[in-house]
């Protein structure tokens, strides 16, 4: 069976809560139609198994995942498709990204448009970035542009400002954020998963009470222990 990108599930934008969505990536990777233990999706998603019990109760209820037989039985399946009612719930203004930055695209739905303030253009003359791509890798710019096909320029530049904004939140020196954005891009590339999106899973996983979240995220991420 095919499997969903990660794009997909993130063009479902605030219809999702954060843990929502690494849930349904998590399932996603297994395939359309998928068989695996609460506690292996807990096991790979870091998550306690109670909120991945309770997750995927939300899930159901939205209409992205259906559930077929019980107990070792029991087969999920992931349905991404856009609706507007039934018991999904979902609606067209459902469609928008968490962090105000234009949505991934999901490659099913021609007729949506990625909408910015500024062209990239305005933002390369007012802070001297020729492109939001730089200090990306081109063979990564490449593989983003295959999980974004349209409006890729648009949506970097809008996760480039969202990006190095919560980097600065997170007391990251100015200086190493050239860094962070590289390796950023680079999982975006592997991924499919946009920057900005990568910080506010991985920051969701490691909770609030683990000491030196930022050494945690670094870690996580790929940059080591130290994140100076």
């Amino acid at each position: 069976m095919a499997k969903h990108h990660p794009g997909e599930i993130f063009a479902l934008g605030a219809a999702l809560t954060p843990t929502e969505k690494l849930v349904a990536i998590a399932l996603a990777d297994y395939g359309e139609r998928i068989h695996p233990s609460q506690a292996h999706i807990a096991l790979k998603t870091g998550l306690h198994l109670d909120t991945v019990s309770a997750t995927i109760c939300s899930l159901r209820k939205k209409g992205i995942i259906e559930t077929y037989g019980t107990g070792k039985a029991l087969t999920y399946r992931l349905d991404l498709r856009f609706k507007a009612g039934g018991t999904s719930g979902f609606k067209p203004e459902h469609l928008r990204s968490t962090t105000g930055a234009p949505p991934v695209l999901n490659r099913r739905d021609p007729k949506h448009q990625v909408t910015t303030k500024e062209p990239p253009a305005a933002e390369a003359a007012k802070g001297g970035v020729v492109s939001p791509w730089d200090g990306i890798d081109p063979e990564d710019v490449r593989k983003i542009r295959n999980w974004v096909p349209r409006g890729a320029d648009e949506l970097c530049e809008a996760q480039r400002r969202v990006t190095l904004r919560q980097l600065a939140t997170l007391g990251i020196r100015v200086t190493d954020h050239a860094r962070w954005w590289r390796r950023l891009g680079e999982r975006w590339g592997q991924i499919g998963v946009p920057p900005y999106d990568q910080l506010a899973l991985e920051l969701q996983s490691i909770g609030t009470d683990v000491r030196d979240r930022l050494s945690v995220l670094a870690f996580r991420i790929g940059l080591g222990r130290v994140a100076a």
